[in-house]
């Protein structure tokens, strides 16, 4: 799960879980440093609790980083993590290797220490010093039950900070900036639950990794991951099925995407799917850049519109551009960015009627 806004639209709607208490400190040590950029902070080399807890006096990094390889030592983390610990040690990571308790958890397969994990406030969205999340280690391992935990947390984040996002435009009294709404809403969340909203984002320099594995920003937050393939390949299915579900479909997909990132879901809709219509909306100059030295220009029916889709999408009207699906997953903007976006569907979106041939009739358009 990256820190992105992103939905699946299509013509039909489809859519897409103390006892005890005890106090205790943190002793710091001399040797522990923060990390690069995009880790928590660390853990302290050892976690002191007080003689009443019912866990060992002293609990290791590497100890509470091995008891999350398995789920028989949930007693023992449930109890760290409803001790009076600051800081939380489901937020920390390692700072040597930036792993946190969530990416072992996930490594491992341990669904119920993921969502023990998150409902004590570990990140689902931290990286570890090679850039990788708890959506990756649960991912490389084919651990399914976990990544729909984290993908869930992620999702139920951002909805959150929707909800507090619209209480606070509509309940401010001071005049303020968009940006500022956003910040104020977003200091109201735990680090868990803030939203990616960068209004920056788009004078930010951009790297692809050497693996083209990743999209970073200049913080080093992922913009979009690998991992996020099966889930493009399930959407890129949706997005297509309105025409290629229909009895002895003749005609492609027209389909449209808000935000290439990676390509993920646009390679996937050229091999698998050969739309006869694919546009393509990117802001990003240094994306734009990487699409036209992979040559995504040339490729067929690929429409590439460079800029922001709150200019594209009203030209994308006026010319009467309609699509059988369309994809939403930009990066650094609010979720009310996204609400506004969907007003845009009932013109965007073909409205078709079945012919006794099994065709789409479809009002006339351009592409």
């Amino acid at each position: 799960p990256n820190q992105n806004h992103s939905g699946i639209q299509q013509q039909k709607g489809d859519g897409v879980t103390d006892p005890m208490e005890s106090s205790g400190t943190i002793e710091p040590d001399e040797h522990t440093h923060a990390p690069e950029s995009n880790v928590n902070p660390p853990f302290s080399k050892k976690l002191k609790t007080t003689p009443e807890d019912p866990i060992a006096s002293e609990v290791t990094t590497e100890q509470l980083l091995q008891w999350c390889q398995s789920e028989t030592n949930l007693p023992q983390i449930h109890a760290l993590l409803t001790t009076n610990i600051t800081p939380n040690p489901a937020t920390l990571q390692d700072p040597s290797t930036g792993k946190s308790p969530l990416m072992t958890a996930a490594e491992h397969g341990n669904s119920q220490l993921v969502t023990l994990l998150l409902e004590h406030g570990a990140p689902w969205n931290a990286l570890d010093q090679f850039g990788k999340c708890a959506g990756n280690y649960a991912t490389d391992k084919n651990h399914q039950k976990c990544v729909d935990l984290l993908v869930d947390a992620g999702v139920k984040a951002e909805l959150i900070l929707g909800c507090v996002e619209v209480t606070s435009l509509q309940t401010s009294t001071q005049p303020s900036t968009s940006e500022e709404k956003s910040a104020n809403a977003n200091a109201s969340l735990s680090v868990s639950e803030q939203s990616s909203t960068k209004p920056n984002y788009l004078t930010q320099s951009l790297r692809y990794t050497p693996d083209s594995k990743q999209l970073l920003d200049e913080e080093n937050d992922a913009v979009m991951m690998e991992w996020e393939r099966p889930l493009m390949k399930l959407h890129a299915q949706i997005i297509t099925s309105q025409v290629t579900s229909l009895p002895n479909h003749k005609t492609s997909p027209r389909v449209l995407n808000v935000g290439f990132g990676l390509g993920i879901i646009d390679s996937i809709l050229q091999t698998e799917h050969l739309p006869s219509l694919h546009v393509i909306i990117e802001a990003h100059p240094d994306v734009y850049q990487k699409m036209i030295a992979d040559s995504w220009n040339t490729k067929p029916g690929v429409r590439i519109e460079f800029g922001k889709w709150q200019v594209v999408v009203p030209k994308l009207i006026q010319e009467g551009v309609v699509f059988d699906g369309i994809f939403f997953d930009t990066y650094g903007e609010r979720y009310e960015d996204m609400k506004d976006f969907q007003a845009s569907l009932v013109d965007l979106l073909v409205k078709p009627s079945v012919t006794d041939g099994g065709e789409k009739d479809t009002k006339k358009h351009k592409g």
